[in-house]
């Protein structure tokens, strides 16, 4: 028969290696099944809060599309109105529009300049053009109100209005279009 000194030092190396193990396998537990699963849950977390700032990104770009859809339908009626685009042939017949506009407006000392030969696509020509004019400030304005109703597509660019005489009201302006004809 074993003694109770015996069975007591038995049970306490049994308590040990059972504490042992147990430690052992918790770092186990921590090291190969804990620690990665809470890594793959950050990386979900992060994947999800970036999925939510693009979607909130996405949703206030939606929101701007019925503006945006406006803004076509009305450029596409002002297209409308635009048969066909005038033959690059057509660039001296433009610029001499633009002079009886002058005239019937009143506006003097009218230059208009193509700065470089512009550029070319597929299906049109852009041609930058620089206009210069002097005249009192309602002759300008008015000049600039009939410009715009030409049936040209013409996009102005930058417009810059100097004052020549403030009491006579003069006023010189320079302004740079882009002019658009057909590439034929």
């Amino acid at each position: 028969m074993t003694s109770l000194k015996s069975r007591i030092q038995g049970c306490a190396r049994a308590q040990f290696a059972l504490t042992a193990a147990l430690v052992v396998f918790t770092i186990l537990f921590y090291a190969l099944a804990y620690r990665p699963r809470q890594a793959y849950v950050q990386q979900l977390g992060d994947e999800i809060s970036l999925q939510r700032e693009q979607w909130m990104s996405r949703q206030l770009d939606a929101r701007r599309l019925p503006d945006v859809q406006a803004s076509l339908q009305k450029l596409q009626v002002e297209m409308a109105g635009i048969d066909s685009l005038p033959a690059t042939s057509d660039a001296g017949d433009f610029v001499k529009q633009v002079g009886d506009l002058a005239n019937q407006c009143g506006v003097q000392n009218l230059q208009v300049a193509f700065p470089n030969g512009g550029s070319t696509s597929d299906r049109f020509r852009q041609y930058p053009i620089q206009l210069k004019f002097q005249g009192d400030f309602l002759k300008a304005f008015d000049f600039l109100r009939r410009l715009e109703s030409i049936h040209r597509l013409a996009r102005p660019n930058e417009i810059a209005i100097h004052s020549l005489d403030p009491a006579a009201g003069t006023v010189e302006v320079d302004m740079s279009l882009d002019a658009y004809f057909a590439e034929r």
